[in-house]
């Protein structure tokens, strides 16, 4: 019951850390991401018992890198908020 509780605020709680859920970005070339190459290292740094895992983090990982614009990021938190 607890973790019902939990699922059904998920969002109001992310909000008042102030991370916010946008859609994944339509891909654009000049900020693409060497698939390849990330998988490679995903593999090797976190050794995935799961394929379906490793996808699910180079999706989102390549999403991240199109909604920064591209940019490398060095802090998680900008302004006070949670930047992803």
């Amino acid at each position: 019951a607890d973790i019902e509780i939990l699922a059904m605020n998920i969002e109001r709680h992310l909000q008042e850390l102030g991370v916010s859920i946008r859609p994944a970005p339509h891909h654009q070339r000049q900020f693409g991401v060497d698939k390849h190459a990330l998988d490679r290292l995903l593999k090797k740094e976190v050794r995935y018992q799961n394929r379906q895992a490793l996808l699910h983090d180079l999706n989102s990982l390549a999403a991240i890198w199109q909604l920064r614009g591209g940019q490398p990021q060095r802090k998680l938190v900008v302004g006070g908020k949670l930047s992803c």
